[in-house]
Parts: structure tokens; sequence; C-alpha cells
């Protein structure tokens, strides 16, 4: 299995439903800057309206996935206002504020409960459990 499956498998274990909602959500807004470089080189415009289409659906599924309360994959934002407002913007989500929907979830993204306190630190943990085989062969180069 890739290093996702195991990281998830790990978090999992340790019961940490949390973490493994901030690793989905970080490979949805990784679809999204995707799409956002998409855009940016499009010259075709049927395909711009496409990306701006499925953008809106992507960001729609992420507000009701990890922007609702209701859900139990809502993020564990440090910051309840960032959490509350994209929420909000994400629901009622029009064409006209993918730019700034898109600002909002990336903000969400760098949150530090997603990223410093949540998923490096959880990263690091599984790291240590279960070192790679070219560092367990380094460390043994070592003793």
């Amino acid at each position: 299995p890739c290093w996702e499956q195991e990281f998830r498998n790990f978090l999992q274990s340790r019961n940490q439903a949390d973490m493994v909602s901030c690793l989905d959500f970080l490979l949805e807004t990784e679809r999204i800057q995707v799409l956002e470089e998409e855009e940016k080189e499009i010259q075709n415009r049927k395909r711009a309206e496409e990306i701006k289409a499925t953008k809106l659906r992507k960001l729609k599924e992420i507000g009701a996935k990890f922007f609702s309360v209701q859900s139990d994959h809502c993020l564990p934002l440090s910051n309840q206002v960032l959490l509350e407002e994209t929420g909000k913007t994400l629901r009622g989500l029009k064409v006209d504020q993918l730019d700034d929907a898109v600002k909002l979830v990336m903000a969400a993204r760098g949150d530090n409960r997603v990223w410093k306190s949540g998923l490096d630190l959880a990263y690091r943990s599984y790291l240590a459990t279960n070192p790679t085989q070219s560092l367990q062969a380094v460390l043994l180069s070592i003793l």
C-alpha cells in the first residue's frame, strides 16, 4: 500500500478520526488547486466553464463534509470564526463567489490544528513508529 493508506491506517488504529478528516480535507484541497492551475492556463471557454462548475460542486461538497457541525467529518479548526464563515459561504456558494470560497478553504487548510498541531504532529509520530526501510538501514549502519 502507498504511504497515504498506511498513514490513514495508522491514524485509524489510534482513533484519530479528526486527523483522518484533516487528511481527506487536504487531499480535496489539492484537487481544487489542480483545477485552479488548469483554469489559469486554459484557453478553451467551454473547458473553463466546466472547471468552474466542477469547482463549484467540489467546494459545496467540501462545505457539507468538512464545515458543517452536523457532519462527522467537521474539521477541528482552531479558528472557529473561519470555520463558521467558510461553512456559511460554501453552503450558499454561487459561481461569482468561487475566488473568495477558495481563499477561505485555503486559509482553513493552513489552520494550526489542521497542520502544525494536527497532521504534521501525527505524521511525525507515524514516521517514528514506522521508519522506512532506508531509514532503518541508516540507523542500523550507525549502530
